[in-house]
C-alpha cells in the first residue's frame, strides 16, 4: 500500500506536470485563447502557409527562377504547367526542414489557394473559372515557408483569357 506521503508526492508532481500542459498548449478554464493576429495562419503567395514570415534566401544563393503558363484543356478545364529553374520538386521533405532549391509551389486562384504542386504540371477544372481569373503560383521551402529572394516573392502569374 502507498503511503500518505507517496500520495502527496504523486499528486504534486501529477499537478506540476497538468501545469506545465496547459501553459505551453494555451488550455484555459475560461475557454480557448484567442489568436494573436501574428499567429494566424496565412495563405497568400507572399507569406508562409503556417503563419510563418517568408523564407529569405541569402544574396549567395542561386535565385530559383519560375514562369507559369495556362492553356485550356482539350478536354475540360485549363492546364497549368511551371517552368522551374534552381529549383527542384521534393514531396518527399515536404514538412521537413528547409534546404536550398527545393521545395513546393502553392497555386492560387484569384487569391486563394487551391493546391499545393509537387511537379511541373497541374490540371485545373473549368467551374467556375473564366476570363480574366487572376491563377498565381509560388515557390514554397520544405518548411512551408514562402520562398523570397532579395526582399521579393519568388511566384509568377497570369490571366485566364476566354477559351478559343
Amino acid at each position: 500500500m502507498a503511503s500518505l506521503s507517496d500520495l502527496s508526492i504523486g499528486l504534486a508532481v501529477g499537478a506540476g506536470c497538468g501545469f506545465l500542459v496547459a501553459t505551453t498548449t494555451g488550455f484555459s478554464w475560461d475557454g480557448p485563447r484567442a489568436a494573436s493576429p501574428s499567429s494566424v495562419p496565412t495563405a497568400s503567395p507572399a507569406h508562409g502557409a503556417h503563419g510563418e514570415g517568408p523564407r529569405m534566401l541569402d544574396a549567395s544563393t542561386k535565385a530559383p527562377e519560375l514562369a507559369v503558363t495556362v492553356t485550356p484543356d482539350a478536354a475540360s478545364g485549363w492546364n497549368v504547367r511551371l517552368d522551374v529553374r534552381h529549383f527542384r520538386f521534393a514531396p518527399e521533405h515536404a514538412g521537413g526542414i528547409h534546404r536550398a532549391g527545393e521545395g513546393h509551389a502553392h497555386l492560387f486562384v484569384d487569391g486563394r489557394k487551391r493546391a499545393r504542386l509537387y511537379g511541373p504540371w497541374f490540371h485545373l477544372p473549368s467551374q467556375p473559372l473564366e476570363a480574366g481569373t487572376l491563377i498565381e503560383v509560388a515557390l514554397y521551402s520544405n518548411d512551408h515557408r514562402a520562398l523570397h529572394h532579395q526582399g521579393r516573392p519568388l511566384r509568377a502569374s497570369v490571366t485566364l483569357e476566354a477559351r478559343p
